[in-house]
């Protein structure tokens, strides 16, 4: 019999069970009937809390533009928070928000495996 895989230390199931609270909980916030900035700064609260994220950013397109900004963040200074502006393709967070998915491999050098 294989060892369950483990994060951290923690089983799966764990991790599993922490993403199941932080879909209620945020379905919950969303059915209060915040506004998206209330809802959106909570969210990021449940994830650093709940998923043990050191850094959260939430980011959103320019209504004018083609670059993207972070809206609401956790772990972030103000300064990295105004610098958080970003182009379809370019770097890490570019790259994931052209193609809609990645896996980091090194965020210090900016690499990614698609």
């Amino acid at each position: 019999m294989s060892a369950p895989d483990t994060h951290d230390g923690f089983p799966a199931e764990f991790w599993r069970s922490q993403e199941i609270l932080l879909l209620k909980n945020v379905m919950a916030l969303v059915g209060r009937g915040l506004d998206l900035d209330g809802v959106l700064r909570e969210v990021v609260h449940l994830l650093s809390e709940l998923l043990g994220l050191n850094r959260v950013r939430i980011i959103f397109k320019d209504p004018e533009g083609d670059t993207y900004r972070i809206r609401h963040a956790y772990g972030l200074t103000t300064a990295e928070i105004t610098r958080g502006v970003y182009r379809l393709g370019e770097g890490i967070t570019g790259t994931a928000l052209k193609n809609r998915h990645l896996i980091p491999k090194d965020v210090a050098t900016d690499s990614c495996v698609k």
